[in-house]
């Protein structure tokens, strides 16, 4: 369970970052979870904040003097920075341009109340999600147990009775002693995909899916079965879909 959220509310107006907070604060309470928030009237406050602390949710509105929302929004996924937003607005006629830096949400002002409770609980199952898919990976290598972040496995190659575990960092490779069979039962709920025979690859680093290979973020490619190419870009769509990288 998620012991602790920090959040950020930033709204020009006064009456309303209070109304937010106090609402916020509530649905939170009502879920067990233990929360810290922070108040700011302006996205300038915001971003300076943000220098020296990380947030979990942004809750923002869009329509504000200066930086408003979404250009807050624009700015912060420019630094690839994944924190998920909610906006806050009366400004419903903004709501597809806010697509642009994918929010997890809209809350009208004008039924803040209901939409808020509902909105927070989706993004509370999807945290509580999110925690569940980075747990790392235990694996046995050269004797030792260690621990793989799914974060930074980029793919598994097979490589007979052992398998090399390539990550991000670097081009440090780890050998596992494991089957790429038993590797793919404990890595296909995490969003690791059998493109091949002879590999396993994290649909967090898929660039490009071809019509024989898959182009990795890193530039490098992966051959990709050509009798398994329609399932393999299903399969890619509906993960990203259901994480937030993809809207549809």
């Amino acid at each position: 369970m998620i012991n602790n959220l920090k959040i950020a509310i930033c709204d020009d107006d006064v009456e309303a970052l209070l109304q937010i907070e106090g609402a916020t604060a509530k649905v939170l309470q009502s879920c067990g979870i233990k929360t810290e928030i922070e108040i700011f009237d302006s996205m300038r406050k915001l971003e300076r904040a943000l220098e020296e602390t990380v947030f979990d949710l942004f809750l923002l509105d869009i329509d504000m003097g200066g930086m408003d929302g979404i250009e807050f929004g624009q700015r912060l996924r420019a630094k690839k920075n994944k924190t998920e937003i909610i906006y806050v607005s009366n400004r419903e006629d903004r709501v597809f341009e806010s697509l642009e830096v994918r929010p997890f949400g809209f809350v009208r002002k004008s039924n803040f109340l209901k939409d808020m409770a509902s909105v927070m609980r989706r993004f509370l199952q999807k945290a509580e999600q999110r925690k569940k898919d980075e747990a790392p990976i235990v694996v046995s290598s050269k004797g030792s147990l260690i621990n793989v972040s799914v974060e930074n496995l980029m793919y598994i190659e097979g490589a007979g009775k052992n398998q090399l575990f390539h990550l991000t960092n670097g081009d440090r490779e780890i050998v596992v002693q494991d089957s790429l069979e038993n590797l793919e039962e404990k890595t296909r709920e995490r969003g690791f995909l059998r493109v091949h025979k002879g590999f396993l690859v994290n649909y967090r680093f898929i660039s490009v899916i071809g019509r024989s290979d898959i182009t990795l973020l890193n530039g490098e490619t992966i051959p990709l079965s050509r009798k398994k190419g329609i399932e393999i870009r299903e399969q890619y769509l509906r993960l990203a879909q259901k994480n937030g990288s993809l809207l549809l």
